[in-house]
């Protein structure tokens, strides 16, 4: 699990228009494994 805080600022005098975002980015991931095995003889045979 994470959470990833974006801000992003643009002042006065550049190019485009000045403005101020913020933003947040939240992400759970869960994994799971399973191992199973089994084993079974007839006679000599395996």
């Amino acid at each position: 699990m994470f959470t990833q805080n974006i801000e992003s600022r643009h002042g006065f005098g550049g190019l485009g228009l000045p403005e101020y975002n913020v933003g947040k980015y939240q992400n759970t991931e869960m994994n799971y494994e399973f191992l199973a095995q089994y084993n079974k003889s007839w006679g000599d045979l395996s």
